[in-house]
């Protein structure tokens, strides 16, 4: 577990240290102070960025984080007082006491991180595509081979770029753990015990929701995995505490609010990048916070310097996603670019519709699902078993009766409107997943927020309601009680290795294209594994399927019929 914990402590060391740099060296820093978790985080963002940029060149081992981390240390020499300065001043109004809560999470994130790397999707294109990133970069017309390669998750980047220099077994095994710590502590930050039962009853009851929820992420299964649910998840987690700030908070202090606004932004487009089913609750989080900073007069040279340091991080994942598909949203059509490597746009829409159709109906073939509400029924019955819907089902419960109670104890009740503004993101967020793929682990943060919104309406009129507070928070403890003993008893029984290899490897056969390139199938099962890289499905693969060049780096092409 020492060398587990040491790997985790050494990525949020590497995001904070870019974190500071980037904050010296792009001005923002300038306009307020940022704790220790939030330079991290956009520390997190920009090593993001790095990798996916250095994917575009070349594969990212072995020296893209050597090249980063140098860079960072010339860059942070140079302003070595600056750097030291922006720290002290981050320790300074970092939460000591409320950081305290990362002891058990950082722990039991350590510990799952060293279980088996089993996840779903895993050996069908997850460990696949972080092996091709690592190796080759981001390559033309990838999803020609393996359509789910061309999903354009910058988790993949991330993973790549932890890859170095412990090997492509740690990066994968690591990067959602890395990931979820880092926004704990973010959320840490939220608790003010001295102000428990006073006016910060709804900042602490929602910091406290939204960390019982990445506290079932730290122990989720899938966490020693690259699978992207995970880490979408949490970031979309403080996506929506940033939002709760300048939603609630931004009069408070205007450095404060533009410090928040910058941060809330950054998030919410980590979340898309990372799981395109975010985008819905992603983009309107977004022209939320736009409506913000207007109605609140935020400079608007700010606003436009912050969307530009957003479109820096932006172009490079659509420029990904441009390579590898030609489609910057793929499996979704829009925006395709008709390169020679470009995804056919019949083979886009199978990936896209194969989608959509297992998340109403697994296991049904597109065309019995799509286009009818015959598998809405069973949707439900399905949903009513799934513990990441049950769960906010619950929580959402809870708040409507607190709700009830309230208007009992005090009527009339009105409703703050900025309850309504916190609202938005989430509902369109549910609805967006609804009409596009509705399965619970796609919206996963999306469900919990939304119902944590509802557990809040209580106290929107007024902030003195200490004991539906204690009974809200004590629903909560439940919930993350239950969620650590079960996590707990699954940690204590399963082995724990580093790295978490996979045990074994499904049997591949090599089936030929009219080119005559070599590619490998799985005889007796659908995931191909990762042993060999120009594999696939045997339902994905294509005849007319060849390179484009003499290497992969050239990618690969559908030849059109006689051409």
């Amino acid at each position: 577990m020492l060398r587990s914990s040491l790997l985790l402590l050494f990525c949020q060391a590497e995001f904070l240290f870019v974190g500071a740099t980037f904050l010296i060296y792009s001005g923002a820093g300038r306009s307020g102070s940022f704790n220790l978790f939030d330079q991290a985080f956009l520390g997190f963002c920009v090593v993001t960025g790095f990798a996916q940029v250095w994917s575009i060149f070349n594969g990212l081992c072995p020296s893209s984080n050597y090249f980063l981390l140098c860079s960072t240390i010339i860059l942070a020499g140079m302003k070595w007082r600056r750097f030291v300065d922006l720290l002290s001043l981050g320790v300074r109004v970092t939460r000591i006491r409320s950081a305290l809560v990362l002891v058990p999470i950082g722990v039991a994130a350590a510990i799952n991180s060293l279980t088996s790397g089993f996840c779903y999707d895993n050996a069908l294109y997850h460990f696949l595509s972080v092996r091709w990133m690592a190796e080759y970069g981001s390559v033309p017309g990838l999803a020609n081979l393996h359509g789910r390669l061309g999903f354009n998750s910058s988790l993949v980047a991330l993973a790549g770029i932890l890859s170095v220099p412990f090997g492509i077994n740690i990066g994968r095994e690591f990067v959602n753990g890395a990931t979820t710590v880092l926004v704990a502590g973010i959320l840490s930050q939220g608790f003010r015990f001295e102000d428990w039962r006073a006016l910060n009853v709804s900042r602490n009851l929602y910091a406290f929701g939204l960390l019982a929820f990445v506290l079932m992420l730290v122990l989720s299964p899938c966490l020693s995995s690259p699978q992207p649910d995970v880490a979408s998840a949490a970031v979309a987690s403080a996506s929506a505490w940033y939002f709760l700030m300048i939603v609630r908070f931004f009069n408070d202090d205007v450095h404060f609010g533009t410090n928040q606004w910058l941060l809330c932004v950054f998030a919410s487009v980590a979340t898309f990048e990372i799981k395109l089913s975010y985008f819905g609750f992603a983009a309107s989080t977004i022209l939320v916070a736009l409506v913000v900073a207007a109605r609140r007069r935020m400079p608007f040279r700010q606003v436009c310097l912050r969307l530009l340091f957003v479109l820096v991080l932006v172009i490079p994942w659509i420029c990904c996603g441009y390579i590898t598909s030609g489609c910057p949203v793929f499996p979704s059509d829009f925006g395709r670019v008709n390169f020679d490597w470009a995804v056919p746009r019949q083979l886009a829409t199978f990936e896209r519709d194969a989608v959509f159709a297992w998340a109403r109906a697994p296991g049904l073939a597109p065309k019995e699902v799509l286009g009818n509400w015959k598998w809405l029924s069973p949707w439900i019955v399905r949903i009513l078993s799934d513990t990441w819907a049950v769960k906010p089902l619950l929580l959402g419960m809870v708040g409507f009766l607190l709700f009830l109670g309230r208007l009992v104890m005090q009527p009339p009740l009105q409703v703050e409107r900025r309850w309504l503004v916190l609202l938005v993101p989430s509902a369109v967020g549910l609805l967006f997943w609804f009409l596009t793929a509705p399965d619970p682990r796609f919206a996963q943060a999306v469900l919990w927020v939304f119902a944590l919104n509802i557990l809040l309406l209580p106290f929107q009129a007024t902030n003195r309601a200490r004991g539906l507070g204690i009974l809200a928070t004590f629903a909560l403890a439940i919930l993350a009680s239950i969620n650590a003993v079960v996590g707990s008893a699954r940690l204590i029984k399963e082995k724990k290795r580093i790295p978490n290899i996979v045990q074994s490897q499904n049997e591949l056969f090599a089936r030929r294209t009219d080119s005559g390139l070599t590619v490998w199938t799985p005889k007796n099962a659908y995931e191909p594994g990762d042993s060999q890289l120009i594999s696939t499905p045997s339902d994905r693969f294509n005849s007319r399927l060849e390179l484009r060049g003499s290497s992969l780096h050239d990618g690969f092409r559908i030849r059109t019929p006689g051409g």
